[in-house]
């Protein structure tokens, strides 16, 4: 005898029957794990010195995308690690794929991310031509000591001239992440960095607070005494001038850590901010599907062979 499910009931009641999952419109995000070098406060599930392994994972994320869920793409997004490091050709295929399997529509929000080294015009042009038509820039700062500090191997003016040349190419859309309650950073750096952001005219900033995470380069000099982070009261105070800077140069703070030019809010962070579905492809990507949250081994190798024999 079937039992009654009072929430899909209550549910059905206030929005009528739900969408069987492969009807239901859901944002794609594909995970590119690989980088050039590793910052110092990164954890995410990337890898250095693999980079042979590219031009077989790409196929595998073909692959999984192929074998999913036929449903409604909201959005696409390319994260990592550096998923500029890949060649245009790479990354269109994978557009491709999404747009057939997914029906992602030609003007869909589709972003991927950049590191400001990798954005020289050719490559810029290539990813617009594939269907990009938004760019995520890891900046971080515009202070060259932080730069430092953080691993980064760009300057302010390598961050400047990539986002003219991404402008010169075709993009419209650009977003910039920024860091700030870093070691050596205090309120005059931070604005500095903002200022510097909002000169640059991007359509769209992302600004994080650092955490600190076991394992990485900033958590042991912070743990063995050679660096120190800001006090919480300056990092408090960084949040606050962030929104009320931005927010006078003309950006809405629609999440809590992103602000936008009118029109230009992430379509990708308000699925996640909205609890909404998402399909997580690739070694190492989280989704939220069919009532779960899941993850997916961050092990290249294993999800190159996974994909190939049916098991992602």
């Amino acid at each position: 005898m079937r039992q009654h499910d009072p929430v899909a009931g209550y549910l059905e009641t206030i929005a009528g029957p739900a969408e069987p999952y492969d009807a239901a419109e859901a944002a794609i995000y594909v995970h590119f794990p690989f980088c050039r070098h590793l910052c110092t406060y990164c954890d995410f599930d990337t890898f250095t010195g693999i980079d042979h392994l590219i031009d077989s994972y790409v196929p595998a994320l073909v692959r999984q995308i192929e074998t999913s869920p036929p449903v409604r793409a909201s959005s696409l997004y390319i994260g990592g690690g550096t998923p500029s490091i890949m060649s245009p050709e790479q990354a269109g295929s994978l557009a491709s794929i999404c747009r057939k399997r997914f029906s992602l529509g030609r003007d869909a929000e589709a972003t991927i991310e950049a590191n400001p080294t990798d954005m020289v015009f050719d490559r810029m042009l290539g990813f617009r031509a594939a269907g990009f038509n938004r760019l995520s820039v890891g900046v971080q700062s515009a202070n060259p000591r932080l730069l430092r500090l953080l691993g980064r191997r760009h300057s302010s003016e390598d961050s400047e001239a990539a986002i003219r040349t991404a402008r010169n190419a075709g993009f419209e859309n650009i977003s910039v992440d920024l860091i700030y309650g870093v070691p050596l950073q205090d309120r005059s750096i931070w604005r500095e960095t903002l200022e510097t952001a909002a000169r640059w005219e991007v359509d769209h900033l992302s600004c994080y607070m650092l955490t600190i995470e076991p394992g990485t380069a900033l958590e042991r000099g912070v743990s063995r005494g050679t660096l120190q982070l800001p006090p919480e009261d300056d990092v408090v105070a960084m949040y606050e001038l962030a929104c009320d800077f931005l927010s006078s140069t003309g950006y809405r703070h629609y999440e809590i850590s992103n602000w936008a030019r009118p029109g230009r809010e992430s379509a990708h962070n308000l699925t996640y901010w909205r609890n909404g579905l998402y399909l997580g492809i690739g070694a190492g990507a989280a989704g939220h599907w069919a009532g779960r949250r899941h993850k997916l081994l961050p092990n290249v190798r294993a999800f190159v062979e996974g994909a190939w024999a049916g098991r992602i």
